[in-house]
């Protein structure tokens, strides 16, 4: 019987659990955009960025901005651009 993998956390496959908005979302967190910014990088409403950060969020298991970048890096959905 294969292992069941908590579905929140990414695995070494994980990036699959973020839809490619979503990692480009987690970028602009990166480069400290808020949340208007988001929407005017994506051409998309200020309510659309707030809806992918809920998913990302609930799928990372954190609670705010800091921590969805924090566990991006940790699980190396993001680089850092230092």
């Amino acid at each position: 019987m294969a292992p069941v993998l908590d579905s929140r956390l990414p695995t070494a496959e994980g990036k699959a659990l973020l839809t490619l908005r979503e990692l480009s979302v987690l970028d602009g967190l990166l480069d400290g955009c808020s949340t208007p910014q988001l929407a005017a990088r994506f051409d998309v409403s200020v309510n659309t960025v707030k809806s992918h950060l809920g998913s990302i969020y609930r799928k990372l298991a954190v609670s705010n901005r800091a921590e969805a970048v924090k566990a991006a890096l940790h699980h190396r959905l993001l680089t850092n651009k230092e």
